[in-house]
């Protein structure tokens, strides 16, 4: 009887023991694979926040240029529009211009397109808050607000967003007499060499 006793209670702990390693085992397991997914999640986060701060960096350059180097271009219009014209009044500040919406960073998209299928968007605003004290020529501040969203296709609860914020001041350095004038200025020692000379030829036909 008490053999009996002794193998029923042996075989208890027994159980008890393999219960509690497999028990043992499924908690491991589960966090095991929960820091595997927490580690995943984390490196698309971090690849995402690079994707939208690249693609801030390339819409702040495409602004810059298309201000500066391409009259033609929609931005360096919109830029434009917020000097008044000769003879009208200034404009009521703040002004708010939007540069671009849901725009596509061409360069990060390929950056992106490696190994991974990630989108990303961008938009810019301009916001002119204040005229600045020139007497002589229009000049404002403000600033540019940029936005990008990246995000994984198929994948939309991780989407990361990057904001910059870019201080600005716009000057209209255009003159009356710009389109029947041009305006040299020389800083060079050899001022009057004759041997360099500038050559102005006129274009026929600009009115």
């Amino acid at each position: 009887m008490r053999i009996a006793r002794r193998r029923g209670f042996i075989l208890y702990i027994v159980i008890t023991v393999l219960l509690g390693l497999a028990i043992l085992a499924f908690a491991l397991n589960t966090f095991k694979t929960g820091a595997v997914t927490q580690l995943s999640r984390t490196v698309d986060q971090n690849r995402l926040a690079l994707m939208a701060q690249s693609a801030n960096a390339e819409v702040i350059a495409m602004i810059k240029s298309q201000v500066n180097l391409n009259p033609s271009s929609q931005t360096f219009t919109k830029f434009r529009s917020v000097f008044p014209a000769p003879g009208s009044p200034a404009p009521t500040l703040p002004i708010t211009v939007e540069l671009i919406s849901n725009f596509e960073p061409q360069k990060t998209i390929q950056l992106a397109k490696v190994g991974y299928n990630l989108k990303v968007r961008s938009s810019a605003v301009l916001t002119v808050f204040r005229r600045s004290s020139y007497s002589s020529m229009s000049a404002y501040n403000g600033y540019i607000d940029v936005i990008s969203k990246a995000w994984r296709e198929g994948v939309g609860e991780v989407t990361m967003e990057a904001h910059e914020r870019r201080d600005i001041r716009m000057i209209d350095l255009r003159h009356t007499l710009d389109r029947y004038a041009l305006f040299v200025k020389n800083y060079c020692n050899d001022y009057n060499n004759t041997s360099r000379r500038l050559v102005v030829d006129g274009v026929r036909g600009g009115g």
